[in-house]
């Protein structure tokens, strides 16, 4: 008996034999949470970065500016962030796209009364 090893199509989407997908039930109800959750956690960086030489006094000891790696990390998470919305949204288009050509509605006919 020979294994096919073409990708199957499971919910709409191209599965690789052999792999299971768990999603946990918080991100399969709100797929935009990750997003949301990393560009706050960068605006939080940006804030973090004004007060820098406060809250992370380790740097200024070694002599390092303390608001460049905020900074950095910031601009990390939101690209992340923005990117993940991006594919989120194409995600769920190409989803609605994929079912509605797998289940058609079906048209009654209707009938013109003049």
């Amino acid at each position: 008996m020979m294994h096919d090893s073409r990708p199957s199509l499971e919910n709409g989407r191209s599965v690789l034999p052999g792999s299971t997908r768990h999603v946990h039930p918080l991100l399969q109800r709100n797929p935009a949470l990750v997003s949301i959750l990393l560009i706050c956690c960068a605006l939080l960086l940006v804030f973090a970065s004004f007060q820098a030489q406060r809250v992370f006094p380790a740097f200024v000891l070694i002599g390092a500016s303390p608001a460049l790696p905020c900074l950095l990390l910031a601009f990390v998470l939101g690209i992340c962030g923005t990117t993940t919305g991006i594919i989120s949204i194409l995600d769920h288009m190409s989803r609605g796209y994929v079912l509605a050509h797998i289940q058609p509605e079906t048209k009654e006919p209707h009938y013109d009364r003049y």
